[in-house]
């Protein structure tokens, strides 16, 4: 009689604690898959890093300098990888304009007013400036010369793609 008791009492044990394993392999698979998130997401996190870090390097920047920049562009409608084509744009053409003394820099030059030695000497400055210097820098240039805004338009659309959706950020002596 005894033995039967301690058997009943083991396998009504056991059934109470069917339950309980049932929540401990759910339990694992949860951990599990919080596990794969995580390891998701640092690599998603990894991959952004390197990312901003080739962005930041193509307009001249660090990454921090890079990503407000890219915050600020992002209210005019450029993105990331906007502004550093744009910035990479710009270092372009005045790489070529200070080797061949051509390109689209000679529109900026025109707007402006600048004699040949004053735009090479401006050229050579501004190819060693970030983007985001050098588009204010211009910007700047153009509003002291006076130039309507259809031709201040087509001079940052000749630099950089899509550079004239920047003349708001960088108007007013770069004010926003």
């Amino acid at each position: 009689e005894r033995l039967r008791s301690l058997g009943d009492s083991a396998t009504n044990a056991a059934g109470k604690m069917k339950p309980i394993g049932g929540a401990a392999v759910s339990l694992g698979k949860s951990i599990a898959a919080a596990g794969v998130a995580i390891a998701a997401f640092q690599v998603t996190t990894a991959k952004a890093v390197r990312e901003t870090a080739i962005l930041a390097a193509q307009a001249g920047l660090t990454s921090k300098n890079f990503s407000a920049l890219a915050f600020a562009t992002k209210q005019y409608g450029i993105e990331a990888e906007n502004i550093a084509d744009i910035s990479k744009d710009l270092k372009d053409k005045f790489g070529e304009f200070v080797t061949a003394g051509t390109g689209a820099f000679n529109d900026f030059v025109e707007a402006v007013g600048l004699s040949e030695e004053a735009a090479m000497k401006l050229a050579e400055e501004l190819q060693y400036m970030s983007g985001d210097e050098a588009l204010g820098k211009m910007v700047q240039m153009l509003e002291e010369a006076g130039v309507s805004g259809a031709q201040m338009t087509f001079v940052m659309e000749s630099m950089g793609n899509d550079a004239s959706k920047l003349i708001p950020l960088f108007a007013d002596n770069a004010k926003e």
